[in-house]
């Protein structure tokens, strides 16, 4: 389990800076009290940061799968089909995926607690979770059949 997490660090903090900053600047913007000047500069932040979500999300995830080819050669030299190894890294990537959500769900609401400026939008925490969730399923995907089609050549363990 420690092995999980030490190669999951840095995808699990970009996402849960990712999924914080997508709730605040989507609940900011679904508010009426927003004044123009405050909600294009939101709208702003917001198309920023998919922007490097979508500029990132692919090296992001590909150092996390560089980690995990040691992992696939020994697991096929133990007999495990390659099947079974990309469900297995899926449900390691969802996992990653939900627990930054619930990180970055938490510092929202923390800074919403704190300042009493922001009041946390359902809508907003829908369509972070769903798009953060798509994307990286999206990406993932043809990295880990590579991944795993290049796993085994010139590795020496």
């Amino acid at each position: 389990m420690n092995q999980f997490f030490r190669k999951s660090t840095v995808l699990f903090l970009f996402y849960s800076a990712v999924f914080f900053i997508l709730i605040t600047g989507l609940s900011l913007l679904s508010k009426q009290a927003v004044q123009a000047d405050d909600a294009s500069m939101f709208k702003l932040v917001i198309i920023t940061v998919i922007l490097l979500l979508l500029l990132n999300i692919y090296d992001i995830i590909g150092f996390w799968i560089s980690g995990k080819r040691r992992e696939f050669f020994v697991k096929k030299l133990a007999g495990a089909t390659p099947g079974k190894q990309i469900r297995e890294s899926l449900f390691n990537l969802v996992i990653i995926v939900w627990l930054s959500f619930l990180l970055g769900l938490y510092f929202a609401g923390a800074i919403s607690a704190i300042t009493s400026v922001i009041s946390i939008s359902f809508a907003a925490i829908i369509i972070a979770h769903l798009s953060g969730t798509a994307l990286s399923l999206a990406f993932g995907w043809p990295m880990l059949m590579y991944s795993l089609r290049t796993a085994y050549r010139g590795l020496r363990i």
